[in-house]
């Protein structure tokens, strides 16, 4: 609990490669003052080695896609939620860092990465941050990697979202005008499996060029007839 606020933590994962280092990445999200830790498996083979009743682990039956999260959010319980990449090694700070970005911005979406809107490319017209790079909180039109949200933007539908665009169909779609951060935040790792060759799925040409087209059909639509990049 953080300033009275209950907090749930969704981590969702489905590569082998991911699985290995798993067990360390929960001992340290529930070293924060989390009341749930939820793991959605879609390779339905994870096994954790983590005792603790925060902790519970959802083997789906198959990879559902990045939808789980979305869509599994809504049955947790905390009063703000927190969507994470399974590539994350948090510290016992993580979620105080961000849960004071969320309250000092007026309580939208909070990630560790973002990025502002300059035009239809995705690479080429937008401009990165990072939490760990800057020393007051950015307004962006998109965060990423890990999220802090009040669960009112949660439970929606995810019928039509793709799988290297999630993040895009959430944010650019259903919600372009709620208010998106990156705050500062130092309290955390990337693994190597972030950006590595086998499981990082922005790797792959095709899921490159996914989200290129789907970032600018909605940057057209939302964002470019008024000139906003967030």
């Amino acid at each position: 609990m953080i300033e009275n606020r209950t907090v749930s933590v969704v981590i969702t994962t489905y590569h082998p490669a991911r699985r290995a280092g798993l067990d360390t990445i929960l001992r340290k999200w529930l070293a924060n003052p989390v009341e749930e830790v939820w793991v959605l498996d879609g390779s339905g083979q994870f096994k954790s080695t983590v005792s603790d009743p925060r902790l519970l682990v959802f083997n789906m039956p198959k990879d559902l896609g990045p939808g789980m999260d979305y869509a599994m959010a809504a049955l947790t319980q905390g009063d703000l939620v927190v969507l994470a990449d399974d590539d994350v090694l948090p510290g016992p700070g993580l979620v105080a860092e961000m849960a004071d970005g969320w309250a000092k911005t007026g309580r939208g979406l909070v990630g560790l990465i973002g990025r502002t809107f300059h035009g239809p490319l995705y690479k080429g017209d937008t401009k990165f941050y990072a939490a760990r790079n800057v020393d007051e909180p950015v307004r962006v039109g998109f965060v990423g990697v890990v999220i802090l949200a009040e669960r009112s933007y949660l439970g929606f539908d995810v019928r039509g979202l793709t799988r290297n665009a999630d993040d895009l169909f959430w944010q650019m779609q259903v919600f372009p005008k709620v208010g998106k951060w990156v705050a500062p935040a130092k309290d955390y790792l990337n693994t190597p499996e972030a950006s590595d060759n086998c499981s990082a799925m922005y790797r792959t040409l095709a899921l490159k060029e996914e989200r290129q087209a789907y970032y600018e059909k909605w940057w057209r639509q939302n964002y470019e007839p008024t000139g906003a990049t967030v």
